[in-house]
């Protein structure tokens, strides 16, 4: 609904309203019979309609109660999203920071396929800000992606460790342009640094606050979750 369409919903109930008043009004003032008992039923009955819409706009600017704390909501599905993908995500002591929340990647890739122990070698996938509403309920919230190039490039023993960290940047690349064409509505910036390893550090737009949000944020990482097994199956030499 944009701004000149709000407005009119808003003052067209406002004007029903007041139509309704007048037409119950005029018929006290009348003397209540048959008459202008029907004639106050067909004036509110051709403005209500406008009053509906009112209503409706009204609950539809009114902030969404929920059940749960955002930051139960939030973690809850964080939760899930790490055992749909178990074969390769997971939660270890050290994913965690003082200010942030994070999540593993095994280093070998094959485990999406024969899965290994929780304990296997991983590296830190995903930082987010330490789950607390007050850290999503802003503007320009930074979430963290690490490109491992032991993920990508362990077994590539024909390259040399200055064309592995090419590759590594050109795969840096690649994931963002991919995040940008498919969540650029959700997405302010992406920037990168380190060589070996490389963070790709992405600006979201908007506040994360509603279930929606939420459900957008979880489809950002598995958007770039994907994206990493993908790029392990390309030679981004060629």
């Amino acid at each position: 609904m944009d701004k000149l369409d709000l407005q009119e919903k808003i003052w067209g109930g406002v004007f029903g309203v007041i139509a309704i008043i007048a037409a119950i009004g005029e018929m006290l003032v009348n003397g209540i019979n048959k008459a202008s008992v029907l004639g106050a039923i067909k004036d509110v009955a051709g403005t209500l309609v406008m009053v509906v819409l009112l209503v409706v706009v009204i609950k539809s600017l009114m902030p969404k109660k929920y059940a749960l704390s955002f930051e139960e909501r939030l973690t809850n599905a964080l939760v899930k999203w790490q055992k749909d993908n178990a074969n390769m995500i997971v939660k270890t002591d050290r994913s965690d920071g003082n200010d942030f929340y994070g999540l593993s990647m095994k280093t070998d890739i094959t485990s999406f396929f024969t899965p290994t122990s929780e304990n296997a070698n991983a590296g830190w996938f995903v930082r987010l800000p330490k789950i607390l509403e007050e850290n999503y309920n802003k503007q320009k919230i930074n979430i963290l992606f690490n490109l491992n190039r032991g993920t990508f490039f362990e077994k590539r023993n024909d390259l040399t460790v200055e064309q592995k960290n090419e590759q590594l940047s050109n795969l840096s690349r690649h994931l963002s342009s991919y995040m940008i064409k498919n969540f650029g509505d959700m997405i302010s910036g992406i920037s990168k640094s380190g060589k070996d390893n490389i963070t790709l550090s992405v600006t979201l737009k908007d506040p994360i606050v509603t279930d929606e949000g939420i459900t957008r944020l979880i489809d950002l990482i598995n958007g770039m979750y994907q994206g990493y097994l993908v790029a392990a199956n390309i030679d981004l030499s060629k």
